[in-house]
């Protein structure tokens, strides 16, 4: 009695994995994450659809999985490793790797698209807070001094939203016409007082 075929990667076979996450930042770059498919990422990357689904699941986890693939390699979490307060401007280091994540050919395009969809698309809008809360708010606030990280955090993720929203969706032209380093140099004062100005003892809370 022949036993059945086994399914995933075969043993000693090519890792195929960064060839798919390079299809699939691709893939999401040139026509959003709504419209890209896993079958479409496969043929991009020459492989089974199948294999996508064995390593990364979902095509919102690949498209997770895009997005911190190229978060990780723009160091915005490694310039907290090192809080320092009076060492320039850390709001304008962090503004700086963030607007250059939405300005990159890898996932740029389809950041953009995700956060265009939310008023109209509630799987993108809980795609997108996962990412922020993951991401973003995990690996920061449990890094800064002082009282209510999280926050404070969350202050900077209003500013950031609009700056984003302002530049890439908008295009409101003074905002958009601005260089990254300018953008970064004017806001990031801003960004500094939330992450660590003073805060009131008791914050009134909403009724």
């Amino acid at each position: 009695m022949h036993e059945p075929p086994k399914r995933g990667r075969r043993p000693g076979a090519e890792d195929v994995r960064p060839v798919i996450l390079e299809a699939a930042q691709r893939e999401f770059a040139r026509i959003g994450y709504e419209k890209a498919t896993v079958r479409g990422i496969a043929s991009l990357a020459g492989v089974d659809p199948k294999l996508v689904h064995y390593y990364f699941g979902t095509k919102s986890e690949l498209f997770k999985k895009s997005v911190a693939e190229v978060v990780m390699t723009e160091e915005f979490f490694d310039s907290l490793l090192e809080i320092d307060d009076t060492a320039g401007s850390l709001g304008a280091k962090f503004l700086r790797s963030v607007l250059r994540v939405y300005e990159t050919p890898a996932i740029g395009s389809a950041a953009v698209g995700l956060i265009r969809n939310i008023f109209t698309h509630d799987k993108s809008r809980r795609l997108l807070l996962e990412i922020y809360s993951n991401y973003i708010l995990k690996n920061i606030a449990h890094r800064l001094p002082g009282p209510d990280p999280v926050a404070r955090v969350n202050l900077v993720g209003t500013q950031m939203f609009g700056i984003i929203a302002m530049r890439y969706i908008l295009r409101v032209p003074v905002i958009a016409e601005l260089s990254i380093d300018d953008v970064s140099r004017l806001i990031g004062p801003t960004l500094d007082r939330y992450l660590f100005g003073e805060w009131p003892q008791e914050p009134s809370q909403k009724e």
